[in-house]
Parts: structure tokens; C-alpha cells; sequence
């Protein structure tokens, strides 16, 4: 998957170094390093962010990260689907 771009952070795919492993690893890099992991979970069944711990958090990079949760998750629903990937940007 190619990177996902946002204001405050972009959304890179990581090697799983776990065999086996039939879902995604997503770190979220922002300006000053990494800010999280995105993995799934599975009694919850979607996607959830994993942040860094003692990392700041603006309501803006919230609100991306929420977005980019929703596009994640309705991707791996529907994976022949372009869900808005690519750039993302607030205006």
C-alpha cells in the first residue's frame, strides 16, 4: 500500500513480523518521530490506533486519525474498493 498523507502525519504499511498474520501493521509517523501503531483488533473486529505512549495530541490530528481509521477499516471490508486512499487533506 502506497503511504496515506494527512496534515499532521502520514500512514506507512510495516512488515508483520509475526508468520502468519492475516491483517495489517500501520505505524503513523508525524514531524517529530512516531506517534502510533495502527493494528487490528480482533474482538472489536476493525482497526484501532495504538499511540505512542506520552505523545500530544491536537484535536486536528485526532480527527485524522479517525479518518484515517474509517478509510482503513472500510478498506479491509471491501478491498477491490479505492475508499479515499492516497492524499488526505483537511481543509
Amino acid at each position: 500500500m502506497k503511504p496515506l498523507n494527512y496534515t499532521y502525519f502520514t500512514i506507512y504499511g510495516v512488515q508483520c513480523p509475526i508468520p502468519g498474520r492475516k491483517t495489517s501493521l500501520f505505524d503513523v509517523i508525524g514531524n517529530s518521530g512516531k506517534l502510533g501503531t495502527i493494528a487490528w483488533f480482533g474482538r472489536w473486529r476493525e482497526y484501532c490506533f495504538y499511540p505512542q505512549a506520552e505523545a500530544v495530541w491536537s484535536a486536528g490530528c485526532l480527527a485524522e486519525i479517525k479518518q484515517a481509521l474509517d478509510v482503513l477499516n472500510a478498506r479491509h471490508k471491501d478491498p477491490h474498493h479505492d475508499h479515499g486512499a492516497g492524499t488526505v487533506k483537511n481543509a
